[in-house]
């Protein structure tokens, strides 16, 4: 576990104008599972935050990103320890003896403890975890690579810790195929997302939805009596299960609360006869986060 003790260096009308900013940062590593407790120093000369998940160079990477440090407000003492005792109660903090030298930081599997033991270290305002982050996405969806189209969606975090999120995500969208079909999806996924500090993201998915076809050009049926008639809307619709990988950059550690992102998707049409059709998907696109 980490201690971070800053001091202001520059006069409260200059950290108060970079307050908002600051407190975007530190919600944005809480719900990353980074910070467990933060507060100013009473007198106000300064703050504290306390760490846990991450080594030291990850924790200096994050820190970098941090408005105060990156404006020259604020200087920062950094302090590691090991929670070797604890009143009762308190006892997943306590680490066995290390077998190493390496430096290496525990990862705490109770994210309630954390956050209780880490207040008990701090005096001053209470300290609050962060929600889970809730984001809307907006991205270029080409079937097949080449044939244009758009997907809309919203990701919700069911559980973030340590820089894991389990998400479950909700679509619609659509591609056009010029000359062929234009498909229509509303998908369902459940996916794992893990953020390194510096703010990038690797992510996997597995979802399933309803493709509907719709042809183009001006198909005919035959009315069963020797004529045809123009079909309006002609297509079918399927079953979507698919698969995805992919990866991101969020910039909310730069106080702008968005992210981009590629992913590549593999879509596989299931109609209730016939053959199954596959569908390789590259999406490119933003996302913009807010807390629930």
């Amino acid at each position: 576990m980490f201690v971070v003790v800053l001091t202001y260096v520059k006069p409260l009308d200059e950290i108060d104008a970079a307050l908002d900013e600051h407190v975007r940062f530190l919600e944005h590593q809480y719900a990353a599972g980074v910070f467990v407790a933060s507060g100013r120093r009473v007198p106000r000369t300064g703050g504290v935050i306390v760490a846990s998940g991450c080594d030291r160079a990850a924790l200096d990477a994050i820190l970098a990103q941090d408005p105060f440090q990156r404006e020259g407000l604020a200087r920062y003492e950094v302090i590691e320890f090991v929670a070797s005792k604890m009143r009762a109660g308190f006892e997943a903090f306590v680490e066995p003896p290390r077998t190493s030298t390496a430096r290496r930081t525990r990862r705490i599997p109770s994210a309630a403890l954390v956050v209780l033991g880490a207040a008990a270290l701090l005096s001053g305002p209470p300290v609050h975890a962060a929600p889970h982050p809730t984001s809307v996405s907006a991205s270029y969806f080409g079937d097949s690579i080449a044939h244009p189209g758009l997907r809309l969606g919203t990701d919700f975090a069911l559980l973030a810790h340590g820089g894991n999120a389990l998400l479950v995500t909700g679509s619609v969208g659509g591609y056009d195929h010029r000359g062929s079909a234009t498909g229509l999806l509303a998908a369902v996924e459940l996916g794992y997302r893990y953020e390194l500090g510096i703010g990038l993201q690797l992510e996997a998915r597995v979802g399933a939805g309803y493709l509907h076809t719709l042809l183009d050009g001006k198909p005919f049926e035959s009315t069963g009596d020797g004529q045809f008639r123009q079909m309006s809307l002609a297509g079918a619709g399927a079953f979507a299960p698919s698969g995805t990988i992919g990866f991101g950059w969020d910039f909310t550690g730069y106080g702008r609360p968005i992210a981009a992102f590629l992913r590549l998707t593999t879509l596989f049409q299931v109609p209730t006869s016939g053959a199954t059709v596959m569908h390789p998907v590259i999406e490119l696109g933003a996302s913009w986060s807010f807390a629930r």
